[in-house]
């Protein structure tokens, strides 16, 4: 049974501060995503673990 939360492409992007089309243009193929349908979902730790793999250290 599935006890994380599944976010959304807009919940996604509010977290992420970033817009719907970032999503849809690059963190969906970055990522590990869940087909619900025609729409994805992310986990939490999917987009933590992006963050962390797209962090450069020392830029402003």
């Amino acid at each position: 049974m599935l006890k994380e939360k599944l976010l959304t492409v807009k919940e996604a992007a509010r977290y992420l501060d970033v817009s719907k089309d970032f999503i849809y243009r690059r963190v969906q193929y970055e990522t590990d995503v869940v087909k619900v349908g025609r729409g994805i979902r992310f986990t939490l730790r999917a987009l933590e673990k992006w963050v962390a793999n797209n962090t450069v250290a020392g830029s402003v």
